[in-house]
Parts: structure tokens; C-alpha cells; sequence
């Protein structure tokens, strides 16, 4: 015979030996099925197959010799051999089926060889005794579950080649602690390392594109995580309640999911790459440790409660392309002092501010037209800086917050001129050369007028300064104007700017205060050699 058949001596519980003659090439599906009292099986040297079930609940079995003939074992194949004590499969395996050695306790040595191409769901599910695994390059999946709740794991090797480490792979793996994920995963999938107590270092590799949901949670030993720039999607909760985790590095990671690093008490700062656009609901919620928070500069949306009862953060800078600003984001930020909501923003949610108890300024442009209920409740020492009739401006009115109106509007009407801005904070004008009339350029608030020291008719020049007035005619605040390339203050970049700059290059001269500003392209306070060629470009386009 070459074929045990299906089912052949399924439950056969006071079966104790058997054997089993060497032209057989096939163990049937649940051939020894419940064969309580088997204790050990010397399979011929022609057998190629182990189907579906077919030792499963051998209860009693300790040792099995595997072949270098048999190249696959079916789902279930040695299911609940509780006793089996080690195993090492031939070099002509290559798949291991769904729950192939599941809950084999005894089982304390698995030697896979590097023919096999892929371990199944649950494949080596709750092995207690299993302490060490090496997944060799060939397998490009470890399945589902495949070493979940092996309490005794302690050494992995994933050799690079493996692409895919599918949800639950290693979760409460409570002896881990340590693993390296290799150049070639692109995916841990969710749960995959979930609740491993111990485990304290982890190296991803330079592949990686999405870590799943819950992925890393409650990993609460693990102290660093530092990320690819492949890095695309960080799951919902994927490393939440991992309280002692200190160090973030996110790569090019694009999407910081839904409660991401929730009650990672050990953060103090968190850098958000360039590469994000969004920052999920709670993805930083009750980081109480949180300190400093650079936000990237491509952030588009930040979620609801992300950043919820961060109560260390005393400042951060919303980038220009921030759109929304969604309901309890900054929650019970009880450090913050002031915040600049960027003219990108259309809509503040509701709650976003709650309870921010030290802050005391919020800067908010005309471009918010949305402001939610009690978004700055419980702010009891704020005040608005708003412009006239905005939203912020009637939040303001209407929740009875302090407030003083921009005197100068963030908005300019069209003007041959460039590179055009105002600076509230140093009540500076930085112009384009050549402007014949500021008036031209920048639009004041309502009610206000402007007055300068010279005719703006004649020339606007660096170091001139406009007094804005009331409707009284009392003077409400002084701009000081800034031309680029104008360094002698006549309005305009010609000759004599690039002489003057010439000789503060040489040590011949000094600019100081606006003036310097004027010939300073490079912002490093000094007139340089690279200044003076800027200079010159800027007097020839003129």
C-alpha cells in the first residue's frame, strides 16, 4: 500500500504503536486522529505528505521522525500533541499548514529548514515550551497567530526575505525581548507583538511601509522606536499604553493613526516629519510628559483630542498648511502659553482649547470662519489678537475674552511689488523695492488710517515709518518699513546700494538696524560676499 486512508484509525484510543510499512507515501487526512494512547510514529522514508488532521489529539505522542521526503503537513496535522517534545523538519519542506503544531506545550525545539516558504495561521499557536525560532529566508509570510501566546520565546531570527508578519504573529510572546525586523518587511500587521511586557528594543528595518493596529500596544518596556523614511501608515493604538517609550523618530511616515501613542507617558518630544498630512483622533492623548512639539510643515489636519491633556507643552508652531483644527485637540493643555492659528486654518472645533489654563494669547487671522462652542472655555487669563468683524473677533465679543484687533490686515492688494509681509510681533513692513505709494500695497483695518513721516508719494524707503490712526486721529501703532536691496533708504536698489554693501563687506562701512535687514538675504545678521551679489542681481532687475 502507499496511502494510509483518510480517517484510518481515527480515534483509536488504545492504539499504542504502530507501523507502518515503507512503500506508503501518504498519511491520510485524520489518519491517527485521537489516538490518546500513541506515544511515538517512525514514518517511512517515501512519505510526502501529512494531510489535514492527520495526528491531531495525539495526546500522548512524544516523537516523530519527519522524513527528508515529506515536503508539506497539513492543516491540523499534529494539533494538541501536547507531549511532542522536538521537531525538525527536512530539507524538502516547504509549507507548514494552519495550525500544524498548535498548542504542542511540550514542544521546546523547532528547527525549520530553509526549503520552507511558508508557516500558516497558528502554525506554532501557544507552543509554551518553545524558546527559540529562526525564520529563514525563504518564508516570505508568518502567518496569522503563527507563535501567538508561545510564553517561553525568548531568541527570534527573522532573516531578511520575510515581506509580511501577519496580525497576531508573535502577540503575548511574554518572554521577548528583543526583535529585528529585517530590510525586506514591508507590514507588520495588527496585534503582531501585542503585549510582550519584556520586550525592550526593537530595529525595524529600512523597508517598512505600515505597522498594523495595536500592533506594538502595551509594550510597556520598550523605550525607543526609530522608523524608516518608507514608512507610510502607523496603525490605530500601534504603540499605546507603551509608557516608558521616550524616544520617537517617524521616518516618512505619512499617516499617525487613531490613538497611535496613546498614554506614552514617557515622551517628552516628538518631532512630526514633513512627510504627515495627518494626525488622527487621540494619536498623542494624555502624553502627560509631552514638552516640546515641532509639528511638520505639511500637517493638514489635526484630528480629535490628539494632543488631548499634553499638559507640558508650553508652545507650539502650526504649520501654513494646516486646514482644521478638529474638537479637543489641545484639551486640558494646561502648559500652553500662547498659539498662532496660521491663515491656512478654516475651522477651530469645539473644545479645542478647553481648559488651557496658562494660556494667555491666541493669534487668529481672518481665515478662520469657524470657531466651535466653548473651543476656549475654561482659558481664563487668554486674550485674542483678531482682526475687525472676523470670527475670532465675535467669539471673542460674544464669550467676553479680551481682544486687540490687528491694526494691519494679513492680506495685501495686487501690487507690482514682491515679496511683501508684515510682522505683527515687530511691527515690521518688509516691501519689494521700488513701491511709490504703501497705500497701494497693504489694506488697514477699518476705521484706521495711515500717516507717515515722509510723502509716501515721493518714496518709500527702508527705516521710513507709518503711523496707523484711529478714527481720532491718535496714532495706534508704528510700522517700520523694510525695502529689499534698499540700504541707503531712498526706496529703490541701485548703484549706490551695491556700493555701500560693497564697502560693509570690505569693513569700510556699517549698516545697522533696518538697514542691515534690507541687504541681509541671508538672515545671518552680516553683510556678506553672497549679500552683495544679491544686491547686485536685485539693482540690475530693477
Amino acid at each position: 500500500a502507499t496511502n494510509i486512508g483518510d480517517f484510518a484509525f481515527t480515534s483509536c484510543v488504545d492504539l499504542r504503536s504502530v507501523s507502518i510499512p515503507e512503500s506508503v507515501t501518504r498519511i491520510g487526512k485524520s489518519a491517527f486522529y485521537g489516538c490518546k494512547a500513541l506515544e511515538s510514529v517512525v514514518l517511512p522514508s517515501k512519505v510526502t505528505t501529512i494531510s489535514y488532521s492527520a495526528f491531531s489529539n495525539c495526546q500522548n505522542l512524544k516523537t516523530v521522525n519527519i522524513p527528508d521526503t515529506v515536503t508539506s503537513i497539513g492543516n491540523y496535522g499534529f494539533y494538541n500533541c501536547v507531549k511532542l517534545t522536538g521537531i525538525k523538519l527536512p530539507e524538502t519542506m516547504e509549507s507548514l499548514g494552519h495550525s500544524a503544531f498548535y498548542n504542542c506545550d511540550a514542544l521546546t525545539s523547532i528547527t525549520l529548514a530553509d526549503s520552507v516558504t511558508s508557516i500558516g495561521n497558528h502554525a506554532f499557536y501557544d507552543c509554551d515550551g518553545i524558546t527559540t525560532i529562526v525564520i529563514p529566508s525563504t518564508v516570505k509570510v508568518i502567518g496569522k497567530s503563527a507563535f501567538e501566546g508561545c510564553d517561553s520565546l525568548k531568541n527570534v531570527t527573522i532573516s531578511n526575505g520575510v515581506e509580511i508578519i501577519d496580525d497576531n504573529a508573535f502577540k503575548s510572546c511574554a518572554a521577548l525581548e528583543e526583535i529585528k525586523i529585517p530590510d525586506s518587511v514591508k507590514v507588520i500587521g495588527d496585534n503582531a507583538f501585542y503585549s510582550l511586557r519584556k520586550l525592550s528594543k526593537v530595529t525595524f528595518g529600512t523597508g517598512l511601509i505600515s505597522i498594523g493596529v495595536r500592533a506594538f500596544y502595551w509594550c510597556d518596556s520598550l523605550t525607543e522606536i526609530i522608523l524608516p523614511d518608507s514608512m507610510v501608515t502607523i496603525g490605530t493604538a500601534a504603540f499605546a499604553d507603551c509608557d516608558r517609550l521616550a524616544k520617537i523618530e517617524l521616518g516618512g511616515t505619512k499617516v499617525i493613526g487613531q490613538d497611535a501613542f496613546y498614554a506614552c507617558e514617557g515622551i517628552t518630544s516628538i518631532k512630526i516629519p514633513g512627510t504627515v498630512e495627518t494626525i488622527s483622533e487621540g494619536a498623542f492623548y494624555n502624553c502627560i510628559n509631552l514638552e516640546t512639539l515641532e509639528m511638520g510643515a505639511n500637517v493638514k489636519t489635526i484630528g480629535k483630542g490628539a494632543f488631548y491633556k499634553c499638559k507640558a507643552i508650553t508652545s507650539v508652531t502650526l504649520p501654513d498648511t494646516l486646514k482644521k483644527i478638529e474638537q479637543e485637540a489641545f484639551y486640558n493643555c494646561t502648559s500652553l502659553e500662547t498659539i498662532t492659528i496660521p491663515t491656512s486654518v478654516k475651522s477651530i472645533g469645539q473644545y479645542a482649547f478647553y481648559c488651557c489654563d496658562n494660556l494667555t494669547s491666541a493669534s487668529i487671522g481672518s481665515s478662520v470662519k469657524e470657531i466651535g462652542a466653548n473651543a476656549f472655555a475654561g482659558c481664563a487669563n487668554v486674550s485674542f489678537v483678531c482682526n475687525k468683524d472676523s470670527a475670532a473677533h465675535k467669539y471673542a465679543k460674544e464669550n467676553k475674552i479680551p481682544y486687540e484687533l490687528n491694526v494691519v490686515n494679513q492680506y495685501f492688494r495686487e501690487h507690482t511689488v514682491d515679496n511683501i509681509s508684515v510682522d505683527e510681533a515687530s511691527a515690521t513692513l518688509y516691501l519689494g523695492a521700488g513701491c511709490k505709494d504703501v497705500e497701494d500695497i497693504i489694506v488697514i483695518a477699518d476705521d484706521y488710517t495711515i500717516s507717515t513721516e515722509k510723502s509716501m508719494k515721493t518714496y518709500c524707503g527702508t527705516s521710513s515709518v507709518i503711523s496707523v490712526l484711529d478714527e481720532n486721529n491718535v496714532i495706534v501703532k508704528d510700522y517700520t518699513l523694510v525695502v529689499e536691496g534698499d540700504v541707503n533708504g531712498d526706496g529703490v536698489c541701485d548703484v549706490l546700494d551695491c556700493m555701500l554693501v560693497e564697502l560693509t563687506n570690505s569693513g569700510n562701512a556699517t549698516l545697522q538696524g533696518s538697514y542691515l535687514t534690507a541687504g541681509d538675504f541671508d538672515n545671518d545678521s552680516n553683510i556678506t560676499i553672497g549679500d552683495f551679489q544679491q544686491v547686485v542681481n536685485k539693482a540690475k532687475a530693477e
